[in-house]
């Protein structure tokens, strides 16, 4: 009786086992029928239908997406089915297709297999390209029908800019503009709309601009120049500008922040230390050996910035070009911007073997300035010797006459009567009348003309005073009548200098001594002139004369030689003729400033 109990149940369960095989089986292997439209043949022997959940997607560049692909055999037969040949598919350059199983997947009929199809886009892959996939294959029964799958692929655009500048800029003068220079490169794989804005502009700088929108390409850079103009309200210190990037959404002119980049400018404005010749004076023109002289220097501050711990220093030069020992070291402690300050050195004259005077400014170059090359200048100096006492012989010196021609001077005054007196008592008749004498001395090739040191010192005083007159000239070098004549005639005589008369006076200048355009050969006399005019524009000739302490015709010829080079014009009011600047003036200073 038990027996038969457990041999019900066990075949109830058996039965129960059949049944649940049945619908699992039916499950796995029925599939719907598609309608009729997908079915291209209701005769053809085998159908083979493509279909994927996901028939879109995205990718980015240097990556790869996968289609899960249903390949669904709607016939009875069992067949094999081949996925296409890549070579055969139409895809953008660089672009890989692969499919897995890359064999052929077998499907029985009414059943179904799978089919992996992976697509993979270069690094360079632009921003929105499509890419549209039909795939079919192949099956094992050549008349089967398939029907395929179309598959779309797009790009995803990414953003990415860079940005590339300096970390500071230096502001070095209130007058000179500095250049910011930007480099903005899109590293992403679309055009991109950037819009650029320099903030936080501190008071007293002004920019070429503030704000500049462009649109850029996928790996290109976009260079632009931002001038930054500095005031003098700008003081020295450092200051933060901020570039800040922006996107800017065509669609919707909406902007999103992408970067900032912080500048920082630092102001640090210099002074600028100036000297020239006409800056050194000494107290005693043509000094003689062992006099007590005062050295007068001034020094400028021609820059942008206060100078501070200043030290200046003068030394004796050689006529060999021999440094001596420096005559003094001073140090000015606060120099202010645009301002002068004249240094008082005390010097005992050196003997005739200096030929001139060097003053250096911030010798060790421990000032910062924005001009370093115009800390220098020299004065050529005129140290008369000791007078020396002539032979015992009664031979007549070097620019001294005898007892002869003494005689003979004032036989010809009687005979001359008193209209020769009267002309003789006139600087030029005297100077006629020791020239007449001039025979006598003995003549100097012109290749030894300045060899002879007081003949030296004459051309080279004529030279710095060119239009002084014989008497100025005889008192200023402490020589004897007789022996400036001499030295005078002989430097003409040799066109070393040529000579003018005005009325009862005889005037010397160089020969030959022009300015240029290209050369301006600018003493300390004219510069002179040139900082007066520049001044008080509208200055007479006398006005000059005066204001500089020398003669007239010594401020003419300067005139006449600035006003050929267009560094001054002239213009007549009236009775009096008044000095301008030139066109050329204000070049000139800032070539002078600069040089």
């Amino acid at each position: 009786m038990n027996h038969a109990k457990y041999s019900g149940i066990l075949l109830a369960i058996i039965l129960l086992i059949m049944l649940l095989g049945t619908m699992a089986g039916s499950a796995i292997q029925a599939d719907p029928i598609p309608t009729s439209g997908k079915r291209a043949d209701d005769n053809a022997s085998a159908y083979i239908y493509l279909e994927s959940a996901d028939n879109e997607q995205e990718i980015t560049p240097d990556s790869s997406v996968t289609y899960r692909i249903i390949i669904r055999n709607l016939g009875d037969e069992n067949i094999t089915y081949y996925p296409p040949d890549p070579n055969t598919l139409n895809l953008p350059a660089e672009w890989v297709i692969g499919f897995y199983p890359g064999s052929g997947i077998y499907i029985p009929g009414n059943n179904y297999g799978t089919l992996d199809v992976s697509l993979s886009a270069p690094t360079d892959a632009k921003a929105n390209t499509v890419v549209e996939l039909e795939i079919s294959g192949t099956t094992s029964i050549p008349d089967a029908t398939i029907i395929p799958v179309e598959l779309r692929t797009t790009v995803r655009q990414l953003y990415g800019i860079t940005l590339t500048t300096v970390a500071k800029i230096t502001l070095a003068s209130p007058t000179e503009p500095e250049n910011l220079e930007l480099s903005i490169k899109n590293t992403g794989n679309g055009d991109d709309r950037i819009a650029v804005e320099l903030l936080d502009v501190p008071t007293g700088l002004t920019l070429s601009q503030e704000a500049q929108e462009f649109i850029i390409g996928p790996g290109d850079t976009e260079y632009f120049t931002i001038t930054l103009f500095p005031s003098s309200i700008l003081t020295a210190g450092e200051y933060k500008l901020n570039i800040s990037l922006y996107r800017v959404f065509e669609t919707s002119l909406s902007r999103v922040w992408v970067s900032s980049h912080i500048l920082t400018i630092e102001v640090v404005y210099y002074p600028d230390l100036f000297v020239s010749t006409g800056d050194i004076e000494l107290s005693i023109y043509g000094p003689q050996t062992g006099d007590d002289v005062t050295i007068n220097v001034t020094i400028h501050n021609i820059g942008d910035s206060d100078a501070r711990n200043v030290t200046v220093r003068i030394y004796p030069v050689t006529r060999s070009g021999s440094k001596l020992s420096d005559i003094d070291d001073v140090v000015i402690d606060f120099l202010g911007l645009d301002n002068t300050t004249i240094l008082h050195i005390p010097w005992c004259a050196e003997p005739p073997a200096v030929n001139k005077l060097m003053v250096l400014v911030d010798p060790g170059n421990t000032v910062g300035e924005l001009n370093e090359e115009n800390n220098e200048a020299e004065l050529n100096l005129f140290i008369i010797p000791p007078p020396t006492k002539g032979p015992s012989s009664s031979e007549p010196q070097t620019g001294e006459f005898s007892f002869v021609q003494i005689t003979a001077v004032g036989i010809i005054m009687l005979l001359s009567g008193i209209g020769a007196a009267t002309y003789l008592t006139t600087e030029y008749g005297k100077f006629a009348m020791f020239k007449f004498l001039a025979p006598f001395y003995t003549r100097v090739k012109k290749e030894e003309v300045l060899n002879h040191e007081v003949r030296e010192l004459v051309y080279d005083y004529v030279k710095t005073h060119p239009g002084e007159h014989f008497r100025a000239i005889l008192t200023q070098l402490g020589l004897k009548n007789g022996t400036l004549v001499h030295h005078l005639h002989t430097l003409e005589r040799q066109d070393f200098i040529k000579s003018e008369r005005d009325g009862p006076f005889k005037r010397f200048y160089p020969a030959g001594r022009q300015l240029t355009e290209d050369v301006l050969e600018i003493n300390g006399i004219q510069r002179k002139i040139l900082d007066a005019v520049k001044v008080s524009p509208g200055l007479t000739q006398k006005d000059l004369a005066i204001l500089l302490h020398t003669s007239p015709p010594t401020i003419n010829y300067h005139v006449k030689a600035l006003l050929s080079v267009q560094l001054l014009n002239l213009k007549r009011e009236g009775k009096n003729t008044r000095c301008f600047p030139g066109h050329s003036l204000n070049g000139w200073y800032q070539r002078s400033r600069v040089s």
